[in-house]
């Protein structure tokens, strides 16, 4: 009898290892490769979480680490500076991506300066920046910096992360795409499926324009004027 106690105390041990301890360990190990993996890109400060997400997810899905930079402050004149949330190289063009973390009901136009976001069932309004204006803003600061990209292919990628549901959403233009994190790769693969090669003029300039703006996103002074101007613009827009 003390026998059968033992043994099954052992088998108990054995299948809370197997099932439990094994199972913490995966995950443990996962969350490792995947904090390794992001390194490779980006680091745990810059930008927001919905963002980190995004370029760990086009790593998993094997977009070189080489051509996703993300957190990007370009500078552009008189003290000012653009901030693109990750931009991806591509064969097809430069995919310039905003990320938005949101939850309630989203309303808005293509055409319009702000949209709304609706909380708790209609009692709580707040108003936001036309993402769709906002990307194209970013796109028009990216291709100021480089000739060459006066004939390369831009797309705007606009990602809604979190519980928002879009309501009413219309006049989007048709080179804008609309993405849950999910669906990302499906929009990759229509891109690259429905558009020709790209020609870099110059691969390596690109490359280096792209890691500088990266680099800027490190100095805590152009940081902070960036907010500074994102502060005075909003304001003007009120």
């Amino acid at each position: 009898m003390i026998a059968l106690t033992i043994l099954s105390g052992i088998g108990l041990l054995w299948l809370f290892k197997v099932f439990v301890f094994d199972h913490f360990k995966a995950r443990w190990e996962q969350y490792k490769a995947n904090k390794a993996l992001l390194a490779t890109v980006t680091k745990p400060y810059r930008g927001t979480r919905s963002e980190r997400r995004l370029v760990l997810s086009l790593l998993l899905n094997d977009f070189s680490s080489k051509a996703l930079y993300h957190d990007l402050y370009l500078e552009l004149s008189q003290g000012r500076y653009s901030q693109l949330d990750i931009v991806l190289a591509t064969r097809v063009g430069v995919v310039v991506f905003e990320v938005k973390e949101m939850s309630g009901w989203i309303f808005g136009s293509g055409h319009h300066q702000q949209w709304t976001q609706i909380l708790a069932y209609g009692r709580r309004r707040y108003r936001f920046y036309n993402p769709v204006l906002q990307n194209q803003k970013h796109i028009q600061d990216l291709r100021s910096q480089l000739p060459q990209f006066a004939k390369l292919p831009f797309y705007s990628v606009l990602v809604f992360d979190g519980s928002c549901e879009f309501k009413k959403l219309h006049n989007i233009p048709s080179d804008v795409y609309l993405a849950r994190p999910r669906e990302v790769t499906d929009v990759l693969e229509t891109l690259f499926k429905n558009n020709p090669p790209a020609e870099y003029a110059d691969k390596e300039e690109v490359i280096r324009l792209l890691q500088t703006a990266v680099q800027n996103g490190e100095n805590r002074e152009i940081r902070h004027l960036h907010i500074q101007n994102v502060r005075q613009f909003m304001a003007s827009r009120d």
